[in-house]
């Protein structure tokens, strides 16, 4: 269930389930609140709701047994032992992480900018938790660079290949959440966690960390789609729906540290690619000499005309098929990638940031 933002929205009432086998929700009720303006506004991200700590009970209100339990219990470097070379979203997906990404990274690179001494000199320090062979993240740009790009994965041979890391640890957070060995106090001005938050076991104690690592005014982006290995998400996950899962990771932010700020969900999914124009789709008639009009399949439908219709498509429309049929084998397979991309992965993101 997606929820798109309304500008100029008072509140927004959301009822959300509860998130365990037992009867309490963990909101009930959610009011949600527009965000003040942004100096910069993200041009595709669509804000769903923001959280607050009225939002969410005074008590942990999961069962850190059944609710963070997984059907295969084995030890987790065995099951990332062996290197996987492959994606965990689709192409539309991972364009739209990137694209989300551009955005804060130079949002947050004009903001560290701005209050440097070397004018126009913007390096961003980013941790990607969880990572492996690729971290989606952009080019650099003229409002940002990368200095310290830094990973902390499972797998020695993916993290290894991964070329937007200028290091990275081979570390296991579901063992043991702590990073103090890696990182000293706010040494980074971003956190991310893509399409890995669903197989955490301690989510809290991780998001200590990242509290604890980051620069103020610094940022934590948790990105998730639809897609995990089952056997290795946690059992909270594998019952919820996209609304749910949005706000257990707002919990996870606000159950680790009181000072995180503007906790905010986001739809990420950059718009729908137009469908390209079928070949003879529209075409120029005459009805009246001299009087061109251009006739779609939308009026297609009018009785008087349907038959002089059909029979000027089979010179007009079709007959620019018939003359060239590529152009109708590079429409269809033009036609079915936008489909496809259209219909792919869904992508979310649960943002906050450390105060000032």
């Amino acid at each position: 269930m997606i929820i798109s933002r309304i500008d100029k929205l008072l509140f927004l009432a959301i009822p959300v389930r509860s998130f365990h086998s037992g009867s309490r929700n963990l909101l009930a009720n959610l009011v949600r609140l527009p965000h003040a303006p942004r100096n910069i506004r993200l041009q595709y991200s669509r804000s769903i709701c923001s959280f607050d700590s009225s939002d969410f009970p005074e008590q942990w209100p999961y069962d850190d047994n059944t609710d963070f339990g997984r059907v295969d219990t084995s030890d987790d470097s065995s099951f990332y032992s062996q290197p996987r070379f492959v994606t965990h979203i689709d192409d539309r997906a991972i364009e739209s992480l990137s694209e989300y990404y551009r955005e804060v990274f130079e949002d947050a690179g004009k903001e560290k900018a701005a209050s440097s001494e070397d004018i126009g000199v913007a390096s961003l320090d980013i941790l990607d938790t969880c990572s492996s062979w690729i971290s989606h993240l952009p080019e650099a740009s003229s409002l940002s660079f990368y200095n310290r790009v830094s990973g902390v994965g499972m797998n020695q041979s993916e993290l290894s290949q991964n070329k937007q890391l200028t290091e990275y640890f081979v570390h296991d957070l579901n063992k043991d959440p702590s990073l103090v060995e890696y990182f000293e106090d706010e040494s980074f001005d971003v956190v991310t966690n893509v399409v890995s938050i669903d197989y955490l076991t301690r989510p809290v104690d991780v998001m200590k960390e990242m509290y604890r690592i980051l620069r103020p005014g610094g940022v934590a982006l948790i990105s998730f789609s639809n897609r995990c290995f089952p056997t290795k998400a946690i059992s909270m996950w594998l019952r919820s729906d996209d609304v749910d899962r949005l706000a257990i990771v707002a919990s996870y932010f606000h159950f680790s540290n009181k000072g995180w700020t503007d906790i905010e969900a986001l739809d990420i999914k950059l718009p729908p690619i137009d469908m390209p124009k079928r070949p003879g789709e529209s075409f120029f008639c005459t009805i009246n000499p001299g009087i061109p009009v251009i006739v779609s399949s939308l009026i297609t439908h009018h009785s008087s005309i349907k038959l002089w219709l059909r029979m000027k498509t089979a010179t007009t429309g079709w007959g620019e098929i018939m003359q060239d049929y590529t152009k109708a084998f590079a429409w269809a397979s033009t036609a079915g990638a936008v489909a496809k991309a259209n219909s792919g992965d869904p992508m979310f993101v649960v943002k906050a940031t450390k105060p000032i």
